[in-house]
């Protein structure tokens, strides 16, 4: 798999298996594909370390106390965008952020606790990064989905 993009239908099935319960165990996969654990222990650990899949708990944020959503654009100098974006992924309030075409050189969501969490992310952690121009910030009333979860394992053939 290394190198490619694609990846063996037993991979795949993997992945479907353990997208309806994280948790099962290796010798539950083995039953349920009719293969061997050692194979599923193999396959694990390639697919683990070739960054193709990660198993872990996903809090609903709402429900942890994160009611406040945000989404963000930043145009930076030429040249800064993904020094930017490095400062941007270290900080710990920043779910997401992706280089972009457009208005905006980045787009990043972020999450608070507070509002007075967000007005100091704003005022104070946003306003240090070096390289940033401009930065907008649309506060998200209601989220209507957040999925963690991609429908399609494979490229279609």
């Amino acid at each position: 798999m290394a190198g490619s993009s694609r990846f063996s239908a037993i991979d795949e099935q993997i992945i479907v298996l353990l997208r309806t319960n994280g948790r099962r165990t290796n010798a539950d996969l083995a039953r349920q594909l009719g293969i061997s654990e050692g194979t599923i222990r193999k396959k694990l650990k390639t697919l683990s370390s070739e960054g193709v899949l990660k198993v872990v708990a996903v809090a609903d944020p709402q429900k942890i106390g994160y009611t406040i959503d945000v989404l963000s654009g930043v145009q930076v100098l030429p040249g800064q965008t993904e020094e930017v974006a490095k400062r941007l992924i270290s900080l710990d309030q920043v779910r997401y952020v992706a280089l972009a075409t457009g208005s905006y050189d980045i787009l990043f969501e972020a999450m608070f606790r507070r509002q007075d969490d967000l007005l100091e992310f704003l005022t104070k952690t946003l306003a240090s990064i070096p390289g940033i121009v401009r930065s907008e910030t649309w506060h998200l009333l209601k989220v209507m989905k957040r999925n963690y979860d991609w429908l399609n394992v494979r490229e279609s053939e």
